[in-house]
């Protein structure tokens, strides 16, 4: 490779991190702030009051319209299991970017 493709692949980079960044910091900031209520969810989800929302449910005291996704066993624990992952990510990534230099 010559130096100027070089130098246009190296700021090639330096654009798409600068852009990739941007977009982290925002994604990362949106879920800092949402964590609270993911945090309630998570203490909702298999407690005394879940579960009397679940049964009030199958005796159909819930309106029809209503999203029940909450009321299933799978998808907050899914989010649960998705969180771990990201975390693992976060982590291996972060140990990488402070060793890298």
């Amino acid at each position: 490779m010559d130096r100027t493709d070089r130098i246009r692949t190296m700021e090639t980079t330096l654009r798409e991190a600068e852009a990739a960044a941007a977009k982290l910091q925002e994604a990362l900031d949106q879920y800092a702030d949402l964590w609270p209520r993911v945090v309630k969810l998570y203490a909702y989800y298999g407690s005394k009051t879940w579960f009397a929302d679940r049964r009030a449910d199958e005796k159909g005291k819930l309106p029809a319209d209503l999203p029940r996704g909450v009321l299933g066993e799978d998808e907050v624990y899914d989010l649960m299991g998705e969180n771990r992952e990201i975390l693992g990510s976060m982590l291996a990534l972060s140990a990488d970017m402070v060793w890298e230099r």
